[in-house]
């Protein structure tokens, strides 16, 4: 939504793969070993933004480290308004959080005095790798191999009933890729009288273009406002999310811990697929996976809840001075399963590799400011905000690995099969706050030169 539309503002990838983070840059890195993600406000409450459960795990071998968005909670459809704060005087407030930049998203609300307006749109597409890696096709592969030989003297590799019995042999990257459906649905409905209201659903559903990799996502968001007489003013938002990914399994690893994108562009083309008994192929030559065994043989998903919301009320004491209250509350818990099966190099001389990781997060917010505002000439604009913040923030985990299992059909559902003499446990739970004041004075003259200190 922002890409090439804020001036200094970078923004990548930082995996390709459904659901992978983004990395944004604010006026460029500030830190070499810390983040430089910045700091996330959504309707007035600052999100923790720290890194979710990745697709890795060091017990099952095998996973991909790339980093979640964490922003896979909120429905694009939903937000009204991105505003990019980039200078330190913007960001002072936020404190240190704030020095790799803030970026505050204000979602929709109905309007007062409107009738109920119901809003649905509906998308469906096909995705497609646009460029594959060129490689040596099956017949140019034999070529090479019995050139190679013949030159160092000794007779050919493949002769032609080898080269008849190979066929056209095997294309790996047709074999590990798909085409892939994309599709998005929103319903929403909003209006108001003195009160008004913004309800959101959202269906979100995205195949990899690798095959056994995607995201699925369902939201749900409420948007409530009333006045209350003339002075005061109440508001909530909840935002529910379930987020289901199927991460992929290649990321930076090489070698025999390589994914089926790089171990397809390894493998030998005249290799089959199966063995004639329905067995994976594995070839002698090579210490990496057929990555074929990888897609069907690996599986990792994660399933993750979250609920933001927040609730605030503001009081008017007197012409131009209003007091605020704002409640916040962020809940995530998070369950990834990776089972490695007999079917890959690691998992079948263990029989099969089981790994399950949880993580729970509270994030809680008591925020009191007030707000004062004044022209005191003619176009010249003045606005005073002081205020008090307290914000928890609570993580608990965990991660079991265990191996040696009698079957691969229970997968990590019974990790209790598993050889107790091989299992990997870890747990532990950190707590921090947040107590801080905050002022900030803003001078406007002529809406169009601004002062802020």
């Amino acid at each position: 939504l922002i890409l090439g539309k804020a001036a200094g503002v970078r923004i990548s990838e930082s995996s390709g793969e459904p659901g992978g983070a983004m990395n944004i840059n604010i006026r460029g890195a500030s830190s070499i070993n810390a983040t430089n993600q910045p700091l996330y406000v959504i309707d007035g409450f600052a999100i923790d933004n720290s890194p979710m459960l990745s697709g890795a795990s060091s017990s099952a071998q095998l996973g991909n480290s790339a980093a979640r968005n964490p922003l896979n909670a909120i429905n694009p459809s939903d937000i009204a308004s991105i505003q990019v704060l980039k200078d330190a005087s913007a960001t002072a407030i936020y404190g240190s959080r704030g020095a790799n930049g803030v970026i505050i998203v204000t979602t929709k609300s109905g309007k007062h005095n409107e009738k109920t307006v119901f809003d649905f749109s509906s998308s469906v597409g096909v995705q497609n790798v646009s460029k594959r890696i060129d490689l040596l096709t099956t017949s140019e592969f034999i070529d090479v191999i019995n050139g190679i030989s013949s030159d160092a003297g000794n007779g050919v590799v493949y002769d032609e009933s080898a080269i008849a019995s190979i066929g056209d042999g095997t294309d790996w990257q047709d074999a590990i890729y798909r085409s892939a459906i994309i599709q998005n649905h929103n319903l929403s409905m909003s209006g108001g009288s003195e009160k008004s209201y913004y309800l959101s659903l959202n269906y979100f559903n995205q195949e990899g273009v690798v095959k056994n990799t995607g995201i699925e996502k369902y939201i749900g968001r409420f948007n409530f406002n009333q006045n209350v007489g003339e002075r005061v003013k109440l508001g909530v938002n909840i935002n529910r999310s379930v987020v289901k990914d199927q991460n992929g399994i290649d990321g930076t690893n090489i070698n025999e811990f390589g994914g089926p994108i790089y171990t397809a562009l390894l493998y030998d083309p005249t290799a089959p697929i199966y063995n004639e008994d329905g067995s994976f192929y594995r070839s002698p030559n090579l210490t990496i996976n057929n990555p074929v065994s990888l897609i069907e043989g690996v599986d990792s998903n994660t399933k993750t809840h979250r609920t933001i919301a927040n609730m605030f009320v503001n009081y008017n004491l007197l012409t131009g001075l209003d007091a605020k209250f704002n409640f916040g509350y962020d809940n995530l818990t998070s369950q990834r399963d990776i089972y490695n099966s007999t079917l890959t190099i690691f998992g079948g001389p263990v029989n099969g590799i089981a790994d399950k990781a949880l993580l729970e997060r509270e994030n809680i917010l008591f925020e009191y400011t007030m707000n004062y505002k004044k022209e005191l000439f003619e176009n010249h604009f003045f606005n005073l905000l002081g205020g008090v913040t307290y914000q928890d923030f609570i993580s608990n985990s965990f991660a079991g690995g265990i191996s040696g299992f009698p079957s691969d059909d229970l997968g990590t559902n019974n990790l209790g099969l598993g050889d107790t003499n091989s299992d990997n446990l870890q747990s532990s739970k950190a707590r921090n706050s947040l107590f801080s004041y905050l002022t900030r004075l803003n001078y406007n003259l002529y809406n169009k030169y601004l002062l802020t200190a």
